[in-house]
């Protein structure tokens, strides 16, 4: 056996702690006898297990076997399992493309908030539904009195016909909606009641609407309407505080709130001392800002040989051109998600994370059918578990570091 010399010839210590026996780096040996360490020591971390390990043994390079053993302990990756990171894919063709505003629509809700049906009236519950536009990114807030199925085909009648019909309709999966508290809930029994969907099913019929649903538990998939109700609430917490607002006060203040986020810049403000206005929702809902002053009218005023109705349209086309140069631009980069390619593949066995759930709680599943995106990349899985299967984004699952996981499994 190979022992270390060092400097602690002279210490008052046993022989074993003054000269520990050299073990070969990555052996198999030295590999069971870290975790075995690990184990007995109730799974402790990798600087004290490094201790632990030096008062008997010198591994070469220890710090990168502790390394290698740690993280392959199931026991310590299902107290804080890593998520998986998919590569950032490709967006759809109706958030890149020019359309009519409103044409692809994002849904959600948001609340509650308290509101009075009159000045002395006692306080009930109130949600925002909030459209929003999957190109140009206006917003559309509506008040809904209650979570029911009339009070939702409400909002969405008064959004019709104030916006127009749709021809996309695209809204979270009712399962997003399945938490602890009770808000959750009550949304969660409305997008599941039947009769809620026999109804909007009868809706888009008749208007010849395409509704459809991200993957269950997958926010990642809705960020442009899960962005709009952060900002949405930002402003109304700022704004009532603890004040209770009676239905039409509150409606009011959304109507400002919609003006307010429509007029936000969708890009960067220019650093031309000519451009004195950036490119925002608001242009394509009425030619300028929400929150702007008002022009004077220049119907009066010849503009070239066009007619007025052929300067609209070409004030129209002015925007979208603008939004193609400068909003598109911005689209293009990755911000995240954009080192590594995750292989998911059947088989696999994967922890199941969970919102409302202590991590030891998580349940473990294996997969069973892989839905890969337009570029081949894996982002929704099919999972059997002991309950029955489920269907997650990937981005809800965790690789257990197990050797099945790591090498195609043989047959």
């Amino acid at each position: 056996m190979l022992r270390v010399g060092g400097r602690l010839k002279h210490a008052n210590i046993s022989f074993g702690k003054k000269h520990q026996l050299l073990l070969p780096r990555s052996h198999h040996v030295t590999k069971i006898l870290i975790a075995a360490l690990h184990k007995e020591h109730l799974h402790i971390g990798q600087q004290g297990l490094l201790a632990i390990v030096r008062q008997r043994y010198w591994p070469v390079r220890a710090k990168c076997t502790i390394r290698q053993i740690v993280k392959k302990c199931v026991r310590c990756f299902r107290m804080n399992p890593p998520e998986v990171v998919q590569f950032m894919g490709a967006l759809p063709d109706y958030r890149v493309n020019p359309s009519p505003v409103f044409y692809s629509t994002g849904i959600d809700y948001a609340g509650p908030f308290f509101v009075r049906q009159g000045r002395r009236a006692a306080k009930v519950k109130g949600y925002v539904a909030l459209f929003i536009c999957m190109s140009t990114k206006a917003i559309h807030l509506e008040l809904v009195s209650d979570l029911t199925s009339a009070a939702f085909l409400a909002a969405l009648h008064r959004f019709v016909g104030r916006r127009g019909c749709p021809e996309k309709l695209v809204s979270d999966n009712a399962t997003n909606f399945k938490g602890a508290h009770s808000e959750l809930q009550e949304l969660y029994k409305l997008l599941q009641s039947q009769q809620l969907q026999d109804e909007v099913d009868r809706f888009c019929a008749a208007k010849e609407i395409q509704w459809s649903f991200i993957p269950p538990r997958s926010p990642n998939f809705g960020g442009i309407w899960e962005a709009g109700v952060k900002a949405a609430k930002s402003h109304l917490k700022v704004i009532l505080c603890e004040a209770s607002l009676t239905y039409e006060e509150m409606n009011t203040v959304l109507v400002q709130i919609e003006a307010i986020l429509n007029s936000r810049p969708l890009t960067q403000i220019s650093n031309d001392a000519n451009d004195l206005t950036a490119l925002t929702p608001g242009h394509f809902l009425v030619g300028r800002e929400l929150t702007a002053v008002p022009e004077p009218s220049y119907g009066n005023v010849r503009v070239s040989s066009l007619s007025r109705w052929q300067h609209l349209q070409k004030l129209k086309q002015d925007f979208w051109a603008r939004w193609s140069a400068e909003y598109l631009s911005e689209l293009q980069p990755r911000s995240k998600w954009y080192k590594d390619k995750i292989t998911v593949r059947p088989g696999m066995l994967v922890v199941i994370r969970e919102d409302n759930m202590a991590p030891q709680l998580w349940h473990l599943g294996r997969i069973t059918e892989v839905t890969p995106g337009a570029e081949g990349l894996v982002r929704v899985v099919k999972i059997r578990t002991a309950n029955g299967e489920v269907t997650r984004s990937v981005s809800k699952i965790a690789i257990l570091p197990i050797e099945d996981n790591t090498f195609p499994a043989k047959e």
